[in-house]
């Protein structure tokens, strides 16, 4: 594990690095997608992430389905180092 990551998961994102644009890579994302993008990465739940947001938590979990999508990751932690990596956290 490498700060919560698993291995795999590490290398992988350490090879995508040396060849990302991250920035590039969230501006493809809505700015709701984005806001929530930085709180999942925080560790928000969908319910806490939506009470924030003021929508509801399946609202949120329909966010996180696309910013997974759009971002090509299947976990939070893959979606979390990307935000860093973008400096949204």
């Amino acid at each position: 594990m490498i700060r919560g990551i698993p291995l795999k998961t590490a290398r992988t994102l350490e090879r995508a690095c040396a060849e990302s644009d991250f920035k590039g890579m969230v501006a493809c994302l809505t700015d709701r997608q984005r806001e929530s993008l930085v709180l999942l990465s925080k560790g928000y739940s969908n319910e806490e992430a939506g009470r924030l947001l003021g929508c509801g938590k399946h609202t949120v979990a329909a966010h996180r389905a696309a910013i997974y999508r759009r971002l090509d990751v299947s976990t939070a932690p893959e979606a979390a180092v990307i935000a860093a990596k973008a400096g949204l956290v």
